[in-house]
């Protein structure tokens, strides 16, 4: 899929194809299509490989799409801008096109299109027929932005390659939205563009004079005109409270806009209409910086308040950190479990806190870095920046302090350890004291003499029971626990006792031992004793009760057979069985007993016989029971023997492990503190934290296994075990520290190098880029205005900015003076020959610029000033004026339009998009106004000739009309009636039909009058002579003396036909009926008009032919 996408993109591209479907073929594929993606176009595509797109990682494949798009699409229309300012620039023509809508306020291209009304003002602006934007309403946005989509699709060819879904959310998706608009924009823009362009043109047809308010709105409009370009180069930048004023004020000004608006519209001055139009751009284009410089101002300032809540949490931390390492001095007073809690959670602080908060340094680093370069460029910031640097400064002196203070923390925290240590070991001195004191009280009844009394002898053996044995297994028990409680306390440290205390352990134990055998003597003696006592007393029966006693109670030692683990203590349970209770105890009960029933069995007394019976019987229960009672001790200290034998190996065998890993440790951690070590301290990192999860594991279990086998004489076994474990732990923690160091400096100096490579490569593809732009130095498909544009962003976007800022990338890059790679050599190389490139692409800009610079303003105002002046179609009324444009215009099609021809040919050839531009307007106005021109210049010519005509008829009209009525003929003068008629009627009627159908000259009007007034005059007079003739009068009385007409001269006589139908004129001249032209009579001479005096001579000084005018000329 992506082989045909490429394809589709860049035709004529094929990339080799692996036809296999299996993964090493597709995998192939998308290996053939990233390199071409790398090599052959100028796409950045930084850690996406074929493998994690073959595996559909979804955010590398979205970096990718994105990519393309960035490269076909928005490349296309950026002409090489970077994304920041493509992403500005659009949003700059956004808010010009969408300005003053209601309800619509774009200051981002994400959430300012969530409710759909932006969408819909930007296809109303190009073509409002095409949406009612004032139905719209903010609260249906999924109605809005369905209906904006599905509106570009219809009536603009805009693909639909949004969902409302994907707009109306909390986050839209900015490259999303950034994609659409651009397919907008290139749709739209022309539409726009040739609107305006056709707008001027008309307008130029139609233009008139500016007025005195016209003047003054221009000036006006000046001064607000210089008052917007000055305040677009003051803006605040970086100030939001400045630039929120900015705007408060500018939307103050609002209300005196719009009555400037009202004026410049009723004062129908085109100038000021258009000055007024790039005064609304220029405000419009002002509000949209300001609004852009907020939102920058804004994100500026939320980034620097995420800045200092972190600055602050590690500064917090940091401090925290510092002044708990300062106090040392605290931790003289601390106990045991205080400072195996404060060494638990440094040796937390050593393993997790640290590193974290040092990658959170970092990246605060970098954060800190980015900040201040966006708040440099915004001078209003200055004070923030010093703040932030500030920030910076307390961070790292606080940092300092805690790196420096927490190894003499470490140093003072082990120190007050050991000491610990050692007063444990004289705490337990102390107790060993206490213990053998004990023993001395104990031991000290033994000596004294028995008393003789029965009582005195059975409650000494109560006592003895009771106080004596309890007190000697709480001396045992508290001694044990003791040494328990020791091991315990120790934790994971290990235990506190050393070799000499465990040799005071065994002392003690061996003379707790003896404490207890004498014991059991002396009261088997008080026993005896007590019993030989009471044989003055019913001696038998006493005997055997006391016997039925002493067999109970022995009944409930055998009884017991839950033994002790310890062999110690099974040996001794043995050979108190076998000499205390075999050799001492039982040999004298079993005489007593034998000499008991002796007595018994003669005795009558069923009470006696009865004991007799029952203490036979009780003493072969307590044989068998011994019996048993010995076969399990014997089992049991069998097994215990050989258990002890496994203890003890076990012991050996974990010694000699810990103390050959604890070896390699401190071995390997002196390898790794070097500076030369060169292993991977990762993997060796992976392989400690393996044996931490598995082996240390196992033998710590090992060591809870230990702990739990009774204290016997292999004490000193397990406290070696122990100490070596505890050893062991310490080697395994400072070994860790070395490799996580190590750790550090590797991964510090791989990311060093990966970085200078990635900025090699980097710097490497923007070379090649501006080697391949710069190469091409043939401008003819340029227009002059894109190529002045250019040379202006070469003079400050490119070098100022762009070029100032690879520049010092080169310089950091290129300054090593040593083990320079071969990649940056071959940079240094390409950097050179763009030097050299890009001062011939500015020389071949410039001097495009300066070969059609007079060419095209040249064509420009020609086209310019012969448009508007072929285009005025209102023409005078004189013959000669119109004589000399006709003259005019024909010099301007036989001689400029051929001149200017030429000159559109050379500009052809510098550059077709100029050529283009121009052409246009060169065709229309050659083949359309000036042609309209001539037409209408000849009609005009053609009309003041039909004025002349019809002014000369009707002089000659007014002139036979003037003429005096003669003869009293009824006949005559009916017949001259019918003529009137049918003059009036034809004649007459026909001119005045001409007359209408073209343009009036006001000596047209007089003759015209007059001629009326003499055909009316004429009309009056033959009606007053055919009424005199009804009443018998002479038909010559009461007639004017200019209508009297003799025979041989009326208009209609036969000699006034044979004279070729010329009236006869004052001056006794005869005009023509059909040209107008007169002739004078034989012995008349011409005269001019009475009513007009003017000279014959123009005003020019030449001699015309005839009059002043044609009525002039006729009279």
């Amino acid at each position: 899929v992506l082989q045909k996408l490429i394809g589709v993109l860049s035709p004529g591209v094929t990339l080799p194809r692996e036809k296999s479907k299996g993964k090493i073929a597709r995998i192939s594929n998308l290996n053939a299509v990233l390199k071409y993606l790398r090599t052959q176009t100028s796409m950045k595509l930084v850690n996406i490989d074929a493998e994690d797109l073959y595996a559909g990682k979804a955010n590398l494949t979205l970096g990718l799409i994105w990519s393309l798009i960035q490269h076909y699409q928005l490349g296309a229309q950026g002409s090489g801008q970077t994304s920041a300012e493509l992403k500005k620039n659009l949003l700059a023509w956004c808010q010009g096109c969408v300005n003053g809508y209601d309800g619509v306020h774009i200051a981002d291209l994400t959430r300012s299109w969530s409710d759909g009304l932006a969408f819909n003002a930007l296809l109303h602006y190009h073509k409002e027929d095409v949406v009612d934007f004032t139905s719209l309403g903010a609260d249906n946005a999924d109605e809005n932005l369905e209906g904006a989509f599905s509106l570009a699709e219809k009536h603009f060819k805009i693909p639909q390659l949004l969902e409302p879904s994907d707009v109306n959310v909390k986050s839209p998706d900015e490259r999303s939205i950034m994609t659409y608009l651009l397919l907008v924009k290139e749709e739209l823009e022309p539409l726009r563009s040739a609107g305006e362009q056709q707008a001027a043109v008309d307008g130029a047809v139609v233009a008139k004079d500016d007025s005195a308010a016209g003047a003054e709105l221009l000036a006006w409009i000046s001064r607000q005109q210089g008052v917007t370009d000055r305040r677009d180069g003051e803006i605040p930048h970086g100030d939001a409270a400045a630039i929120a004023a900015a705007l408060e004020e500018l939307d103050g000004e609002s209300a005196a806009m719009a009555e400037k608006d009202r004026e410049v519209d009723a004062s129908e001055s085109e100038d000021a209409q258009a000055a007024f139009s790039d005064l609304e751009k220029a405000v419009a284009a002002y509000r949209a910086a300001l609004q852009s410089a907020l939102s920058l101002a804004n994100d500026a300032l939320a980034a620097r308040a995420s800045l200092a809540n972190d600055a602050a949490d590690l500064l917090a931390w940091s401090q925290k950190k510092g002044s708990q390492f300062e106090q040392t001095a605290s931790l003289s007073s601390a106990d045991w479990l205080e400072l195996c809690k404060l060494k638990k959670e440094f040796d937390t602080h050593i393993a997790e806190e640290r590193p974290d908060r040092d990658e959170k340094k970092s990246g605060l680093d970098a954060k800190f870095d980015e900040v201040l370069a966006a708040m440099s460029a915004m001078p209003a910031n200055t004070d923030a920046a010093a703040s932030i640097e500030k920030e910076r400064t307390d961070l790292e002196e606080h940092w300092q302090v805690m790196a420096t203070q927490q190894p003499v923390y470490s140093a003072a925290l082990e120190l007050r350890i050991e000491q610990v240590r050692v007063a444990s070991i004289e705490r337990l001195d102390a107790e060993t004291g206490e213990f053998y004191a004990e023993i001395e009280r104990l031991v000290e009844p033994f000596d004294k003499e028995l008393p003789s009394d029965v009582a005195d002898l059975e409650a000494l053996s109560r006592t003895l029971q009771d106080t004596q044995i309890t007190d000697l297994r709480k001396l045992e028990n508290t001694h044990y626990e003791g040494l328990q409680d020791n091991v315990k306390q120790s934790g994971e440290d290990g235990i506190l006792e050393t070799q000499d205390a465990s040799q005071r352990y065994s002392k003690n134990q061996a003379a707790l031992d003896d404490l207890k055998a004498r014991q059991r003597k002396y009261s088997e003696r008080v026993a005896i004793i007590a019993l030989e006592a009471a044989a003055g007393l019913d001696l038998a029966t006493k005997n055997a009760r006391g016997l039925e006693a002493w067999i109970k109670e022995q009944r409930k030692v055998f009884a017991n057979r839950e033994f002790p683990a310890d062999v110690d203590e099974l040996r001794a349970l043995e050979s108190a069985h076998s000499l205390g209770y075999r050799r001492e105890a039982f040999p004298d009960r079993d005489k007593l007993k034998a000499k008991t029933v002796e007595q018994l069995e003669g005795s009558t007394a069923q009470e006696q016989v009865n004991l007799c019976q029952s203490l036979v019987k009780n003493w072969q229960e307590l044989l068998d029971e011994e019996t048993a009672y010995v076969d399990a001790l014997t089992t049991a200290l069998a097994a215990a023997q050989a258990a002890g034998a496994q203890h003890v190996a076990d012991l050996n065998e974990f010694t000699q492990w810990a103390q050959g890993k604890s070896a390699t440790f401190s071995r390997s951690r002196d390898e790794v503190s070097k500076d030369s070590f060169s292993g991977d301290a990762e993997k060796l990192l992976r392989e400690l934290d393996q044996y931490a999860a598995l082996e240390k594991v196992n033998r710590n279990q090992q060591v809870s296994k230990f702990m739990q086998v009774p204290a016997d004489n292999r004490k000193p076994l397990l406290l070696q075990a122990l100490s070596t474990w505890n050893r062991l732990g310490n080697d395994e923690a400072a070994y860790r520290l070395a490799l996580q160091a190590a750790a550090d400096r590797q991964r510090k100096a791989s990311e060093e190098k990966s970085l200078r490579a990635q900025k090699v490569n980097d710097l490497h593809a923007w070379t090649d880029s501006k080697l391949s732009i710069f190469g091409v130095t043939d401008f003819r498909l340029e227009r002059k205005s894109a190529l002045e544009a250019c040379l202006r962003d070469f003079d400050t976007a490119y070098l100022q900015v762009e070029f100032a800022s690879r520049q010092e990338q080169y310089a950091e890059l290129s300054s090593v003076q040593s083990g320079i790679e071969p990649s940056t050599q071959e940079l240094i190389s390409k950097w050179d020959r763009l030097l050299d490139q890009q001062d011939k692409y500015r020389s071949a800009l410039a001097a495009a610029i300066a070969q059609r610079s007079p060419l095209i303003s040249g064509l420009s105002e020609w086209i310019k000033q012969n448009t508007a002046k072929y285009s005025d179609l209102r023409f005078p009324a004189e013959r000669r004026t119109l004589e000399d444009l006709r003259a005019s215009a024909s010099q301007f099609g036989g001689q400029e339009v051929p001149l200017w021809n030429q000159e559109l040919a050379k500009l052809a050839v510098m550059c077709q998009r100029d050529t283009e531009d121009l052409a246009p307007l060169h065709t229309k106005l050659v083949d359309q106004v000036y042609p309209q021109y001539m037409e209408a210049l000849v009609a005009a010519l053609e009309g003041v000739e039909a004025a002349e005509n019809l002014e000369r008829w009707a002089v000659e009209q007014r002139v036979r009309f003037r003429q005096p009525i003669t003869g009293n003929r009824r006949e005559e003068l009916e017949t001259l009636q019918a003529e009137l008629r049918e003059h009036e009627n034809g004649e007459l009627q026909r001119r005045n039909e001409q007359k209408a159908s073209i343009r009036s000259t006001d000596s047209l009007n007089l003759a015209w009058q007059e001629m009326d007034s003499a055909l009316d005059d004429y009309r009056r007079a033959l009606q007053s002579e055919l009424d005199k003739l009804e009443a018998g009068g002479s038909a010559e009385e009461g007639v004017p003396a200019e209508l009297t007409l003799s025979r041989s001269t009326s208009p209609h006589s036969p000699e006034h036909e044979a004279m070729g139908g010329a009236a006869v004129l004052p001056d006794g001249s005869q005009a023509d009926e059909d040209n107008g032209e007169s002739t004078p009579l034989l012995g008349s001479s011409p005269t001019s008009s009475p009513s007009h005096g003017r000279s014959m001579d123009d005003s020019d000084g030449s001699k015309q032919e005839g009059g002043c005018c044609p009525r002039c000329t006729i009279l």
